[in-house]
């Protein structure tokens, strides 16, 4: 049988597709992402995972796993439901290009996860989109693409405090940031930050001490630790403001507690 690929849409996600042959007697099916063109350099990556029928099948499968479980409701009758009506947390995320580090779905995931007002990213340069690392999460979230200079004067001209979360003369530690909402958190380029101009706009500027050898945190990474301070700090200020879920309800309830449904336990 010929090698040829082939693309198609299924369940809201674009999948690629193999033709039977002697590496994959049965077909190959491998998740790329949710209904977004890749760029050509992500897209030579993925086609040379399919060399790797064990590793990509599992993750194909996993990914389709997360996405049904986005909206399992065994433990939370009625949530997706009522998920509309619950009160987001005041904070936005603002995405400069990413660079070599696009993962507009990690993004969307973390911003999901703690609840967020919204999402926008600055569209790459090369169109480059990888959307995987969402697992269903965009569903739930507010997001699109806006120049971030935009976004930012947007923001500041309906009263949001806005924080660029960048290394500079003038930057405070992300613990000590004084905190009002709304406010808008700005991320950078790992390697080469923000521009200028976006990061001028900005009102304050916070950063990560680091405590070893890298000068760096991946951008999502870095948009994990400032997301939970400034949400800690929202949560201080508005207790009745908590998860969605009852697993992490609990947890938010009584940080001592350790245990959750079926031993198990996933925030």
């Amino acid at each position: 049988m010929s090698g040829s690929i082939s693309r198609m849409t299924f369940n809201s996600c674009r999948i690629i597709s193999r033709e039977p042959h002697t590496h994959f007697p049965f077909g190959l099916v491998l998740l790329i992402g949710p209904a977004e063109i890749r760029s050509s350099r992500q897209e030579c990556w993925l086609l040379k995972q399919l060399k790797k029928p064990a590793r990509t099948i599992r993750h194909s499968q996993e990914f389709l796993e997360a996405y049904r479980q986005a909206s399992y409701e065994a433990q939370d009758p009625g949530l997706r439901q009522r998920f509309s009506e619950l009160p987001k947390a005041p904070i936005s995320l603002i995405c400069c290009a990413l660079g070599m580090q696009v993962n507009q779905g990690g993004i969307i995931r973390l911003a999901e996860a703690f609840r967020l007002q919204s999402v926008r990213f600055e569209k790459e340069a090369d169109d480059a989109m990888d959307l995987a690392g969402a697992r269903g999460a965009g569903q739930w979230l507010d997001w699109s693409y806006q120049d971030p200079l935009e976004a930012v004067q947007q923001a500041k001209s309906k009263g949001a405090q806005t924080v660029a979360l960048t290394l500079n003369d003038r930057a405070l530690p992300i613990d000590r940031i004084p905190w009002s909402f709304p406010t808008v958190l700005v991320l950078g380029e790992e390697k080469t930050g923000m521009p200028q101009a976006v990061e001028e706009a900005c009102d304050l500027c916070a950063a990560i001490p680091l405590f070893g050898m890298m000068p760096s945190l991946n951008v999502t990474h870095a948009g994990v630790i400032a997301v939970w301070e400034a949400l800690s700090a929202y949560r201080r200020l508005n207790p009745d403001f908590e998860p969605a879920r009852q697993i992490s309800l609990r947890l938010a309830r009584d940080p001592e507690s350790s245990q959750a449904v079926d031993g198990s336990l996933s925030l």
